[in-house]
C-alpha cells in the first residue's frame, strides 16, 4: 500500500512538473535551420575578452576572461585578476560531442578541487557548446516565439530566441524535475555579446561578464 501511495506521488509530481514546463510551449514539427544554435566564440581570428566577476559562495572573483578559438575546434579559457595574476587556464571541446570535453592547464590552488574544477569546466563549456551537435526538437510559446530543445546526459537545455531573432538570448538547463541554472546574454551586438550572466539554482555561484572593448 505504501509503494502504492509513493508511487502515485510520484507520477503525479513528475507530470506536474512536465505539464508545468510545457504548458505555455507547442511543437514545431519542421525544424528551423535559420535559428543559430552555435556559440558566440567560434572565430578562430578573434580574441573574445571580457571583464569578468565570480561569486561562488563568500568568495569572489573579478579579473579578465579570454576566450580563443583554436583551429582543431578547441576555446582557450584563461581567467587572470587585474595585476595579472592567473587564476585558471583550461581547454574546451564540444560538450555535446566529447565526454572528456575539457583539460585544466593550470587552476590556482584555492579553486583546485575535482568538484570546482568540473563545475568550470560546465559552465564555459555552456557557453562554447554548439547544440547544433545535438537532437534539437523545436518548439514555440504563446508569444510564438522559437525554442530549441536539446537533451544530453540526463539535462535538457533550452535555448530561446527573441521573435525577431535568429540568434539566441537564454539558455535554460534544466534536470527531470528542478531548474539548474540559467545563461542570458544581451547587448547591441548579436556576435560576441555585450554581456553574459551565468546564474545556479540550488548553489550559491554566478558569472558576471561585460565585453572589453579592444
Amino acid at each position: 500500500m505504501k509503494n502504492l501511495i509513493l508511487i502515485s506521488f510520484l507520477v503525479f509530481v513528475l507530470s506536474g512538473c512536465h505539464f508545468s514546463l510545457f504548458n505555455s510551449y507547442h511543437r514545431v514539427k519542421e525544424n528551423n535551420p535559420s535559428l543559430n544554435l552555435n556559440t558566440y566564440f567560434t572565430n578562430p581570428d578573434s580574441n573574445y575578452l571580457y571583464q569578468a566577476d565570480i561569486k561562488f559562495m563568500k568568495n569572489y572573483y573579478s579579473g579578465i576572461v579570454a576566450i580563443k578559438s583554436q583551429i582543431d575546434s578547441s576555446s582557450r579559457v584563461i581567467f587572470i585578476t587585474e595585476m595579472g595574476i592567473k587564476i585558471f587556464d583550461y581547454e574546451i571541446r564540444n560538450p555535446l560531442k566529447s565526454k572528456d570535453f575539457y583539460k585544466v592547464n593550470y587552476m590556482m590552488e584555492p579553486l583546485s578541487r575535482k568538484i570546482i574544477q568540473k563545475t568550470l569546466a560546465n559552465d564555459f563549456g555552456l557557453l562554447l557548446q554548439n547544440a547544433n551537435a545535438g537532437n534539437v526538437k523545436y518548439y514555440k510559446d504563446k508569444k510564438e516565439q522559437n525554442i530549441g530543445k536539446v537533451k544530453h546526459h540526463g539535462l535538457r537545455y533550452f535555448y530561446f530566441f527573441d521573435k525577431e531573432s535568429k540568434n539566441y538570448n537564454r539558455i535554460l538547463i534544466k534536470s527531470a524535475l528542478f531548474k539548474k541554472a540559467e545563461v542570458a546574454f544581451s547587448g547591441k551586438e548579436d556576435f560576441p555579446p555585450d554581456s553574459v550572466k551565468i546564474t545556479h539554482y540550488g548553489i550559491k555561484l554566478k558569472y558576471a561578464f561585460r565585453k572589453l572593448k579592444q
